[in-house]
């Protein structure tokens, strides 16, 4: 029911724009999309490109706090429109890490202080099985 998975082209700036009020009115005091609809960057000096970067760039500022987006299987740490938008490449090889912080006043994401993160868990070297590479400190005891 409230599932933004839409992509854009089937309205999914109009579905935020709609249920965010909803979901504020009753309490949330951060808005986080998970869609599955991603983007591509060519090369690390190209911007980001797709679905997700085109859905975060037309939102109204300050509607939707993170994105956490899948689909292209491609590594994505990025900020659009100030809003981080954050994909986890394919087959568990990493894991995203958001830290947000809230000003407790306001109630509102301290943009300036977020920070995004992608930890590769797995090398998959072509050719040879995968092997843990790293265990976040975090997941640990």
């Amino acid at each position: 029911e409230n599932c933004l998975c839409r992509k854009p082209k089937a309205g999914l700036i109009e579905i935020t724009k709609k249920l965010v009020p909803q979901l504020k009115a009753k309490g949330a005091n951060i808005i986080v999309v998970i869609a599955h609809a991603g983007s591509v960057q060519e090369t690390p000096s190209s911007p980001h490109v797709g679905e997700i970067i085109d859905y975060a760039r037309n939102l109204p500022k300050g509607l939707v706090d993170v994105i956490i987006s899948a689909h292209t299987h491609r590594k994505v740490e990025t900020f659009v429109n100030e809003i981080p938008v954050i994909q986890a490449s394919c087959n568990t090889s990493h894991l995203g890490k958001i830290e947000l912080f809230l000003d407790e006043k306001s109630k509102t994401i301290l943009k300036e202080k977020t920070k995004l993160e992608l930890i590769e868990l797995f090398s998959n070297e072509e050719g040879k099985p995968s092997k843990i590479k790293k265990s976040p400190s975090f997941l640990k005891n």
